[in-house]
């Protein structure tokens, strides 16, 4: 998923059409080992990330940062941003993205899989 290696499952918990409000989507991902979601950005969407299982790295606009169980991160409007898992187990995540006023938004990605910008 934009531009990562590996796999990752997502299952939709609510999606847009559950929610009467900006909110786009609440999902859990699981990220498999030596797995990563690519570096991109959104237009007009933040997003966060709360781990709940496993440890990996973040990337948020050129830091990069280790996650374990609780950790909560907060990518704004255009704060390019990824995550990389290079354990032997799975990471598990909550995604939730909220948009912009009007609802719309885009994601540009970044042609990085952050293999190599983390320890």
């Amino acid at each position: 998923i934009h531009g990562g290696v590996g796999r990752i499952a997502t299952r939709h918990i609510w999606g847009p059409e559950d929610l009467s409000s900006t909110w786009t989507f609440l999902d859990h991902a699981i990220l498999a080992p030596h797995s990563s979601v690519g570096y991109h950005h959104h237009e007009g969407l933040e997003e966060s990330f709360i781990i709940l299982e496993g440890t990996g790295y973040v990337t948020i606009e050129d830091s990069c940062f280790k996650v374990a169980p609780g950790s909560v991160t907060f990518q704004g409007i255009r704060q390019a941003h990824g995550i990389y898992n290079p354990a032997d187990e799975e990471l598990n995540f909550i995604r939730v993205a909220v948009a912009g006023e009007d609802g719309a938004f885009t994601t540009v990605d970044l042609h990085d899989d952050l293999e190599v910008r983390c320890p």
